[in-house]
């Protein structure tokens, strides 16, 4: 199983990595004009079958990109699959998890300015909601997994 380090990378130019995923948000949606939506906070990466990630690149056998919206990541050269991943997945994807970290009266206000419809803007949180309890799901299994492998295997 390889040892991989993320990092938060552009793949569009040779800018130094970034410390979390935030800032590359930032960099693209400024430079890049890719406007994507940003990762729930508050899950921690789930763990990856075939892979072991590491906290330092010393560690790594491989150095992989980040996706800064979801938990992909692609070996570091191959710049092209980041980028068509991007632009398939994200670019213009509804911010939905930006959507539901407001409240809700915040999200009424701003979908009658924008002259969204306001019950759109709880829909949106609705599918934020579902994608956060998929994620947990995904991590559940994952660690499940991990458990029956540590029984089973001694690893």
């Amino acid at each position: 199983m390889p040892h991989v380090y993320l990092k938060n990378v552009c793949p569009y130019c040779d800018h130094p990595p970034f410390k979390v995923a935030r800032p590359l948000i930032q960099h693209l949606k400024r430079y890049h004009s890719q406007d994507l939506p940003a990762r729930n906070q508050c899950f921690r990466r789930p763990s990856q079958w075939g892979y072991c990630y590491v906290p330092s690149e010393a560690e790594a056998d491989e150095s992989h990109a980040a996706c800064p919206s979801c938990w992909q990541h692609f070996p570091e050269q191959d710049c092209q699959a980041f980028i068509a991943h991007l632009e398939t997945k994200h670019v213009g994807a509804p911010q939905a998890q930006i959507q539901a970290d407001k409240p809700l009266s915040m999200e009424a206000e701003t979908a009658g300015a924008s002259g969204e419809n306001p019950s759109t803007v709880v829909q949106h949180k609705d599918d934020a909601s579902t994608e956060r309890k998929l994620v947990f799901l995904d991590a559940l299994d994952n660690l499940v997994v991990a458990v029956k492998r540590l029984v089973l295997n001694g690893e």
